[in-house]
């Protein structure tokens, strides 16, 4: 194993997330945080980034901040996600952003390259300086379309 990729639900509202990011660095992993950025708290961050992490990957559910708060579920989650990055370059760890495409933004973003400027965008309003771009897909459909 080379890598640990901390992910899946809110990895940051785990209580041993530092715990799990220091033994990971011990065992000389390369450790990832993927993260909404709505839970994760600067504190938290901050020890983190003591514990050994490497980059932090922020999700980012749209570039309008109406629609990424209500694909969140979440009412002020862009708002939130907008003190994150900041902090991160701050604390000099790598910062990344993913956009997923799903029916709640797909309008905005059906074509490849507008996901391309529309990560961009949400990024860049964001505060990210983007050192990768990822595209995620997660095109769900209810049986009502």
């Amino acid at each position: 194993m080379l890598q640990v990729h901390l992910s899946g639900g809110e990895p940051a509202a785990r209580r041993d997330i530092v715990e799990i990011t220091a033994a990971a660095h011990r065992a000389n992993l390369y450790t990832n945080l993927i993260t909404s950025a709505v839970g994760l708290t600067q504190k938290t961050l901050a020890a983190l980034v003591e514990a050994g992490l490497d980059p932090v990957q922020i999700s980012i559910q749209d570039s309008d901040a109406a629609s990424a708060d209500r694909i969140a579920g979440y009412e002020g989650a862009y708002a939130r996600k907008k003190i994150l990055p900041g902090e991160v370059v701050r604390l000099g760890t790598l910062l990344t952003s993913t956009l997923s495409s799903h029916r709640a933004n797909i309008d905005r973003v059906a074509d490849p390259q507008m996901k391309i400027d529309k990560l961009i965008a949400a990024s860049f309003g964001l505060g990210i300086t983007l050192a990768c771009i990822r595209l995620g897909a997660s095109f769900e459909r209810s049986a009502n379309g």
